[in-house]
C-alpha cells in the first residue's frame, strides 16, 4: 500500500513546486517592468521656470529666423518657361554704314529721323510675315526682310537694326500700362520689347542674315501675380523733338538699364 501511493503523492510535490517557481519569477519580472518615477513641477515665480519659457521662446524664435533666411519655408524665387505671344509693332531703325563715319543710310519708321536724315535717307522696303504652326494664337515664327537700294559703288561695312514688339506673358506675370507713350501703341498688358544689334564686318557685304530664338533676360524678377508696373517706359519717345534719342549708342544704353531685355539666341 505504501509503494502504490508513492509515485501520486511525489507528483502533487512537483506540481506544487512549480507553480511556487512560476509566482517568484513573475514577480521578479514585475519589480524591473515597473520602476517607481517621481515627478516635480517648478512654480511660475521660480528661476527654473523661467529658464524654461526662455529656452522655449528662443528655439521658435531662431527656428523661425532660420527658416526665413535660408529660404526654408517657401520659395523666393522660382522660374517657369512659356511662350509668350509677340508681335511687331511696325517701328524700326535701320543703319548702314560705310568705309567711312559720313558714309551711311539710314531708313526708320520714324518721320522725325527721316526729316532729320534727308541727306542720307534711303527708302527700304520692309516685309513682314508671321507663322502659327500649331493655331494657338501665338505666332511661332516672324520674318522681317528688309531691302535697300544700294548702288555698286556704295560699300556698306556694318549695320545696325532696332525692331520694336509687343510681348506678352499670360500664365502668371502680366504687365501695366502706365506710361501714356505706351498706350499710344500698346494693347492689353503687353509691354514694348526691342531686338537690336550694331554688327560690323572687314569686308564689304551686300546682304545679311540674322536668325536665332527670342529669349528675354531679366535683370531682377517679375512679380508671381498680378501686374507688373516695372515695364521700363518706352525706347523712342515719338512725341519728343529730340534727335538725341535716335543715336544708336543712346538706344542701347537705355536698353540695358531696363529691367527686362529680349535678344536673339542663334
Amino acid at each position: 500500500m505504501v509503494y502504490a501511493y508513492l509515485p501520486q503523492i511525489l507528483g502533487e510535490l512537483m506540481v506544487y513546486s512549480k507553480k511556487q517557481t512560476s509566482c517568484i519569477l513573475n514577480w521578479l519580472l514585475f519589480l524591473v517592468a515597473s520602476p517607481c518615477t517621481w515627478k516635480y513641477k517648478a512654480s511660475k515665480c521660480s528661476m527654473a521656470y523661467c529658464c524654461s519659457i526662455a529656452l522655449s521662446t528662443f528655439t521658435l524664435l531662431f527656428t523661425l529666423f532660420v527658416a526665413f533666411t535660408a529660404q526654408g519655408f517657401w520659395k523666393k524665387f522660382s522660374e517657369y518657361r512659356e511662350q509668350a505671344t509677340v508681335f511687331y509693332k511696325q517701328r524700326f531703325i535701320i543703319l548702314l554704314k560705310g568705309e567711312v563715319p559720313n558714309s551711311y543710310y539710314v531708313w526708320s519708321s520714324y518721320p522725325l529721323l527721316n526729316h532729320a536724315e534727308e541727306t542720307h535717307v534711303r527708302i527700304a522696303v520692309l516685309e513682314e510675315y508671321e507663322s502659327d504652326f500649331n493655331d494657338d494664337g501665338k505666332p511661332d515664327l516672324i520674318e522681317l526682310n528688309v531691302t535697300f537700294p544700294i548702288e555698286e559703288k556704295d560699300k556698306i561695312y556694318g549695320v545696325f537694326y532696332m525692331f520694336l514688339f509687343d510681348y506678352q506673358l499670360d500664365q502668371r506675370s502680366r504687365f501695366s500700362i502706365s506710361d501714356s507713350q505706351l498706350m499710344v501703341h500698346e494693347s492689353g498688358d503687353a509691354m514694348e520689347t526691342a531686338v537690336l544689334d550694331d554688327l560690323e564686318h572687314v569686308t564689304a557685304s551686300s546682304s545679311l542674315t540674322v536668325s536665332g530664338d527670342l529669349w528675354l533676360d531679366q535683370a531682377t524678377p517679375f512679380w508671381s501675380s498680378g501686374r507688373d508696373p516695372d515695364h521700363g517706359g518706352a525706347l523712342i519717345n515719338e512725341s519728343s523733338l529730340d534727335l538725341a534719342q535716335y543715336n544708336p549708342v543712346a538706344i542701347v544704353s537705355r536698353n540695358s538699364f531696363r529691367n527686362f531685355t529680349t535678344t536673339l539666341k542663334r
